[in-house]
């Protein structure tokens, strides 16, 4: 009887022993957890910084994307570089408008003249800094035109001569301007851009023959420099790395000029180019 009880006691006393130790190595398992909230359950005086920081990023859901992998995601055009520039086309000049009052054998003689210019050659060449959204650029350009039909009114003592004629002269520009540009953002390789330029156009004429009853058959050429400005509308991809392809339309004008005794109106011509702009 007595050894019973002392085995029934036995089994008790084990049993209490064996659920106190599960209980104590239960309490060293780590429980599983969301990795956004470890530091909660992994306070700052157990685990170091740096380790929770790991634990941290190593929830993938939470990454962000690097800048240079958004820049490639986005496709948007490189920035922040020099550059040259070469464009060409075709340019629409306006009439030669020119006035003067000559002296001939003591009578004055005053003329008008409206010169028409044929489609010629129009181009650009530069160099300038790219920026995110903007660009400046010191330019050369140069336009090459044919000269047409024309019209001359001669007026002397009282006389008026109306004499339209023809010509087979040359008219051209040759400018130096510094060009800024607004590149409108678009969120892709495609961007559209305004721009406007000041600077210098050295203008020159050829002489143009005609027939008159008042005694005048050269109107003499020249040329003479003036200021110059300009306006820019464009469509621009970029095709390669800091390599841009365009599209572009401007109008090149001029402030009122003499050469050799003629007085000339103001001039301009409208040119159409495409072009390509290589960065470094």
């Amino acid at each position: 009887m007595l050894q019973n009880r002392t085995s029934t006691g036995t089994t008790s006393i084990t049993g209490i022993l064996a659920f106190s130790c599960f209980c104590i190595l239960m309490s060293y398992v780590p429980c599983k957890a969301e990795t956004n909230t470890a530091k909660n359950l992994y306070p700052e005086d157990i685990i170091s910084e740096s380790a929770m920081d790991l634990i941290v990023q190593g929830d993938s859901s939470n990454s962000t994307p690097s800048i240079a992998e958004q820049l490639k995601q986005k496709k948007l055009p490189s920035s922040n570089y020099p550059y040259i520039n070469l464009g060409v086309g075709v340019g629409f000049p306006n009439n030669v408008d020119a006035n003067n009052v000559f002296n001939i054998n003591g009578i004055n003689v005053s003329t008008n003249l409206s010169q028409q210019l044929e489609i010629g050659f129009a181009g650009e060449l530069s160099g300038g800094y790219q920026f995110e959204d903007a660009r400046v650029e010191l330019a050369i350009g140069y336009g090459n035109f044919g000269t047409s039909n024309g019209n001359i009114n001669v007026s002397a003592l009282g006389q008026s001569d109306n004499l339209p004629y023809s010509s087979s002269g040359t008219a051209s520009y040759l400018s130096v301007m510094i060009n800024g540009y607004y590149d409108i953002p678009t969120g892709n390789k495609f961007r559209p851009y305004l721009g406007v330029g000041i600077g210098y156009a050295n203008v020159s004429t050829s002489e143009v023959t005609f027939n008159s009853n008042l005694g005048i058959s050269i109107l003499p050429g020249g040329n003479a420099g003036t200021f110059a400005y300009q306006g820019k509308l464009g469509l621009s991809y970029e095709a390669a790395p800091k390599g841009t392809v365009y599209l572009e339309a401007a109008y090149l004008g001029t402030t009122g000029f003499s050469a050799n005794g003629i007085n000339y109106d103001a001039v301009g011509a409208t040119r159409v180019v495409v072009g390509w702009r290589q960065g470094f």
